[in-house]
């Protein structure tokens, strides 16, 4: 059995504010595997969009695989990460 290195990103995302969030998300993975060598990061749920966003949720959701699945697995590749 391997180890692994896991590291977790607490944050705050914008409320309805995916590309915020999504570049908020992006400079954490690069800041991250730029400091330390991990093998996964990661984001709570709801990272892109924020909580409570009522009658907006059906606005900013979006479905798997989209931008944001896409953006994110080429982040994470391009730093050897999941």
């Amino acid at each position: 059995m391997r180890e692994i290195t896991v590291a977790t990103v607490q944050t705050a995302p914008k409320l309805a504010e995916v590309g915020v969030n999504l570049e908020r998300m992006g400079k954490w993975v690069e800041n991250v595997c730029r400091d330390q060598m991990v093998d996964s990061i990661v984001f709570p749920e709801l990272i892109t969009t924020g909580r409570q966003c009522g009658v907006r949720f059906a606005d900013v959701a979006k479905q798997v695989p989209r931008s944001i699945v896409d953006r994110t697995a080429e982040w994470v590749a391009s730093l050897g990460c999941t």
